[in-house]
């Protein structure tokens, strides 16, 4: 059975508008996210030009209303990543150094189908005399340089902003995603942030295996 004739079965009996945004949304999210960013953009596209909806067999998609459903899931999973039950990531907990943890296992599959906006900010690691203390979150044995391309060795927050420092304490950014492990990306700005915390600004780029 091909894909078209499946998916025509599972929606045939969903007479309910809300039932089968429920069923667009969860084929979506199966994309990448670079998939959805271009789902997205293409439906953006059909609205400005008028179209309200696209109808296959019995499916019908209501362009602005699944727009929003979208952006309403990807603004929740931010909420979550971003909340105090998360101390080690949440941008209002205080923390002694500029440092990052590493994304929960169980938020970090879902920040992945947050599409990129523009550029982000991500940590690297902890450099000194040398030698980063710990294997740092990239292919780098060095403090990168600007241009430079990278690929992530584990997944790694996207932040809207770097560390800042208010007093004594250390807050870090906003989170607006993740860099998946093995995606890559192109350095912007690099900035060392108190003991050799380095901190770089990014774009993504073309996923190493490609």
């Amino acid at each position: 059975m091909s894909f078209a004739e499946s998916f025509e079965k599972i929606t045939s009996g969903g007479k309910n508008t809300i039932e089968i945004l429920v069923v667009f949304l969860a084929v979506v999210l199966i994309f990448s996210s670079g998939m959805q960013s271009c789902v997205g953009k293409k439906l953006d596209t059909l609205a400005k030009h008028g179209v309200s909806s696209i109808k296959y067999g019995e499916l019908e998609v209501k362009l602005r209303e699944t727009e929003q459903k979208l952006n309403a899931t990807q603004q929740a999973l931010q909420t979550v990543a971003n909340s105090p039950v998360n101390p080690a990531a949440s941008p209002n907990t205080p923390k002694t150094l500029p440092q990052d943890a590493t994304p929960a296992p169980g938020i970090a599959p879902a920040l992945q189908f947050i599409p990129e906006q523009g550029a982000f900010w991500v940590y690297v690691g902890q450099y000194q005399n040398g030698h980063f203390l710990k294997r740092p979150n990239f292919n780098v044995t060095a403090p990168p340089t600007t241009g430079q391309e990278l690929v992530a060795w584990t997944d790694t927050y996207r932040r809207n902003e770097k560390p800042v420092q208010r007093g004594s304490e250390w807050f870090l950014g906003k989170i607006t995603g993740v860099v998946k492990e093995g995606e890559s990306l192109k350095v912007l700005t690099v900035d060392t942030i108190e003991v050799g915390n380095i901190w770089i600004s990014a774009i993504g780029a073309r996923p190493a295996s490609e």
